[in-house]
């Protein structure tokens, strides 16, 4: 039988890449075009690493394996973050392979209501802080879940690691993404579970509160003074283009790739690029991916056959919740880090799918 969740991915690849075809069919400016290739080949490598884990991992174990790497890399992303909050060290500049280049314009930190937001290894902090929102609840199925003492005492360290980074970032976008991951996986727990990790959670806020008042306060504040920040006001100004491009262009939109920030600025909404550059088609190409994500939660819990196997379809499921959560607050697809973790966890959670539809 054919996995569903496979059926997701070829859909919304098809539908992206016909954006695509329609968006060369017309002649930009250099960087526009550079742009269109540039996300075509993410397509192909997003679409082809979903389906790729979606049919080569088979068991729990597999997962579990994937998801400890996928652990680890996460942490050790919030690690290099948190010494550059507190140490100024920077080791995205020690690990350069030979024959790469820096191809970062900037390389430097940026700055929020007076506290500096931290990039980890990531190209943007807003994309640092939902990447280390994600890794909460991957970590924390792990120092639950994992065969080893061993293991779950390094997750738990992880988990810290990561809940301690994400303020860092100062983006309202990691607010966003860890608040919805939490409201999902705490289905998994029970109450008094949760009660406890409702008073862990405030111990650790009040830890990085005197850790990093600066930090802590600037995030505080870009969260309250939202509708007064300077970045929010400027991407609501650019809604207005966004809505003459949508009557021009209503079904395939300006072509994937074909909005340059130059003319429509960030938008930082995921949903309201894809009307840009796909119209109908992209939006409901986002519809697709989304829709098949819930529905992959749904059957990873209905197939789930322990309290090990559901537990891990709901940390995967926050995960996804979580990224998924943070597209009305950044252009997701435009991070290829975030956008790879997400497809990663597509593919993890539809993997189980096959294997209880060849018992029936």
């Amino acid at each position: 039988m054919v996995n569903p969740g496979a059926v997701v991915i070829v859909v919304y690849f098809l539908l992206q890449l016909l954006i695509y075809g329609v968006g060369v069919l017309h002649l930009d400016g250099s960087v526009v075009e550079a742009t269109k290739t540039r996300m075509a080949i993410g397509l192909f490598a997003n679409a082809g690493v979903a389906l790729y884990v979606l049919h080569t991992v088979q068991t729990v174990r597999q997962r579990s394996i994937v998801l400890g790497m996928l652990s680890i890399g996460l942490t050790f992303e919030c690690v290099v973050g948190l010494l550059q909050s507190f140490t100024g060290i920077d080791l995205r500049f020690l690990f350069q392979p030979p024959g790469f280049v820096l191809n970062l314009e900037e390389t430097g930190f940026t700055e929020r209501n007076g506290a500096f937001r931290v990039v980890g290894t990531s190209h943007h902090a807003i994309e640092f802080a939902v990447l280390a929102a994600v890794a909460v609840p991957l970590t924390l199925h792990l120092a639950r879940y994992a065969t080893k003492p061993l293991y779950r005492q390094c997750a738990a360290v992880g988990c810290l690691i990561a809940v301690f980074a994400m303020p860092a970032g100062g983006s309202r976008a990691g607010v966003v993404a860890l608040a919805a991951a939490l409201l999902t996986y705490m289905f998994a727990f029970t109450l008094r579970q949760i009660a406890n990790g409702i008073l862990v959670g405030i111990g650790a806020g009040l830890v990085y509160v005197v850790a990093a008042p600066a930090s802590a306060y600037a995030l505080w504040l870009t969260v309250v003074k939202a509708n007064e920040d300077g970045s929010v006001l400027s991407r609501l100004a650019d809604y207005s283009t966004v809505a003459r491009t949508f009557h021009d262009h209503p079904w395939f939109g300006l072509g994937l790739g074909g909005n340059p920030p130059t003319v429509y600025g960030f938008l930082d909404n995921e949903w309201l690029q894809s009307i840009v550059q796909g119209g109908i088609v992209g939006f409901a190409a986002m519809l697709v991916v989304v829709g098949g994500t819930v529905a992959g939660l749904t059957a990873g819990l209905r197939t789930a056959r322990s309290s090990r196997e559901r537990d891990q379809a709901y940390a995967i499921g926050a995960a996804l919740v979580g990224i998924i959560a943070s597209s009305f607050t950044f252009d997701l697809f435009t991070y290829q880090q975030a956008t790879f973790v997400y497809f990663v966890l597509f593919g993890l959670m539809w993997s189980s799918w096959r294997r209880d539809a060849g018992r029936r």
